[in-house]
């Protein structure tokens, strides 16, 4: 452990950073390297899985229903739909409600983002019914 610490820290010094920069933790897995204090942060990416409720295409909204509380969703305008093998428009997202979906999104000046939706290829599921077999 000494040696790896030692070792990271080596290299750290080795490297060039800007002046008001702050060194990663060095239990962050990947190589050594500094972070831009001035810069600011990128955004966190997350997902969330749920059942789509409704998308509006005027507005780019979609509203995914979780176990826990419905999530509104703002289309990134470089956004990925695919289900299965294809890739669909952001329009179509309309005609699969009911369906569950993954989103991928970052949350943007308290605005959730997302930027890539895969939905499943199984049919939409109703409330009180169990999947057909």
């Amino acid at each position: 452990m000494l040696i790896a610490v030692l070792g990271v820290m080596a290299l750290g010094a080795s490297l060039r950073c800007p002046a008001p920069a702050v060194p990663l933790d060095l239990h962050t897995p990947g190589p050594a390297a500094c972070v831009d204090a001035s810069r600011p942060a990128d955004p966190v990416d997350a997902s969330v899985v749920g059942t789509i409720d409704r998308y509006e295409d005027a507005d780019r909204t979609l509203v995914l229903a979780t176990k826990r509380e419905p999530i509104t969703f703002v289309l990134a305008t470089d956004a990925v739909i695919r289900m299965g093998s294809r890739r669909l428009p952001a329009s179509a997202l309309a005609s699969h409600r009911g369906r569950r979906a993954k989103v991928r999104y970052t949350d943007e000046d308290e605005r959730l983002v997302a930027h890539w939706v895969v939905i499943s290829a199984d049919g939409p599921q109703h409330r009180g019914t169990a999947p057909e077999q």
